[in-house]
């Protein structure tokens, strides 16, 4: 089987879950010869993945490991269907910890397998967060163009309206697009662009209210965002507890001086800092810490080395 009937199968069982559709319980599923996601019969080759009714999807025992550690690393997301607003942080990092060089360039510490990876979550979420930073840098698509799967909705942080209209994200029209900005702001010029609507939120602390924007999100109907960067919008979310899952690509590549990834306030005793559940996959020459922020406090240095493991991904 190829990595593209992987990847469809991942996807209609992504469908699957958003539909609410409840597969039987312990059957094997695959790809028919339609190629649509259906049971199949024991024994046959072509089955991925099976139905948990207290999970969800899982691979199916007996299968190449290197397709396992490939559906292991996505069907966490897959799994998703939330009653509130589920946040995945990503981000790209070198081995000191920069996420770019001081002069804002990032294309690109890490390699094409995490690339790869970074459209492959984009089709796997209703939507993709960045901050105005990392749109005025990096002038990303934020679309799905190296996979298959639907464009995410586009959302980009920009309290002072402060980014051009030239960029992609508000004048290729390959995706719908959200511009929130700091509510005290007066300004209206995106909405005169066919795709992107502003929607203005107050601003606590120079960070947007996170209750608002959770609420906003929903009104959407975006519940799964992935927040793709910059390491302040990711950090931003993580020190006010809202991230489900974090993951973190390090490459073997030393910046020396730059833009911070993870920037967080301090705290004294490493007792006192967290230390996450997480996988580890390598993404070539990269490696990819999948964290769980599910319920960080509430796991023990047991839990850390039973969650951990190092695999490949196609």
């Amino acid at each position: 089987m190829n990595i593209d009937d992987i990847w469809h199968t991942l996807l209609l069982a992504r469908l699957w879950v958003r539909q609410g559709k409840k597969p039987d319980n312990g059957r094997g599923y695959g790809l028919n010869d339609s190629r649509k996601l259906s049971a199949l019969s024991n024994g046959d080759r072509r089955t991925l993945l099976s139905w948990k009714q207290s999970i969800g999807w899982v691979s199916h025992s007996g299968i190449n490991p290197d397709i396992q550690d490939f559906l292991d690393l996505y069907l966490p997301i897959c799994n998703v269907f939330p009653e509130k607003p589920f946040f995945l942080g990503h981000l790209g990092q070198g081995l000191d910890g920069y996420i770019a060089t001081r002069s804002g360039h990032s294309h690109y510490v890490t390699g094409p397998e995490n690339i790869l990876h970074l459209h492959r979550m984009r089709a796997m979420c209703d939507a993709v967060l960045v901050g105005a930073g990392t749109v005025l840098q990096d002038n990303p698509q934020l679309t799905t163009r190296e996979v298959e799967g639907e464009n995410p909705t586009r959302i980009v942080f920009d309290p002072k309206l402060r980014l051009p209209l030239n960029l992609n994200v508000f004048s290729d029209k390959q995706a719908k697009t959200l511009v929130f900005y700091d509510e005290t702001q007066v300004s209206d010029a995106p909405n005169k662009i066919e795709g992107i609507k502003t929607i203005a939120i107050p601003m606590k602390n120079e960070r947007f209210a996170f209750d608002e924007l959770t609420s906003v999100l929903h009104k959407h109907k975006l519940m799964t965002i992935f927040v793709e960067g910059g390491g302040k919008t990711v950090s931003g979310f993580l020190e006010a507890g809202l991230l489900n899952r974090l993951q973190v690509a390090i490459a073997p590549l030393v910046l020396g001086e730059g833009m911070p990834g993870i920037s967080l306030s301090g705290r004294q005793r490493i007792k006192d800092c967290l230390r996450l559940p997480h996988r580890v996959f390598r993404m070539g020459g990269d490696v990819l810490f999948d964290c769980d922020l599910s319920n960080p406090d509430g796991q023990t240095e047991a839990d850390h080395r039973e969650f951990s493991g190092i695999s490949r991904v196609l």
